[in-house]
């Protein structure tokens, strides 16, 4: 399997657009009302739109297996991994 068959890098495509038109945004801004820089606006912009946008785009970069023998050879390895998990902290 190639690695490009697990990751999918077109889910940063608009994230990164969107954060260009951002960091543009501000720098007008700021060269337009130097006198009255608005701060609370400019981290809403970045942390509150583009920052939660990177989550749904890490999630999206990594490409699930959707064929019903990988879906399988999925679950059978969560399933072991959490029983796992649950003795260990069982016996602690």
């Amino acid at each position: 399997m190639r690695e490009s068959d697990y990751r999918d890098l077109g889910a940063f495509t608009w994230w990164g657009v969107t954060l260009v038109f951002n960091v543009l945004f501000i720098i007008m801004h700021l060269y337009n009302y130097p006198e009255n820089p608005n701060y609370s606006l400019y981290y809403v912009m970045v942390f509150g739109v583009n920052l939660p946008w990177t989550l749904s785009c890490l999630r999206n970069y990594i490409v699930v297996p959707n064929t019903p023998g990988k879906e399988g050879a999925r679950v059978i390895f969560i399933v072991i991994f959490r029983v796992r998990t649950l003795l260990y902290m069982h016996y602690l």
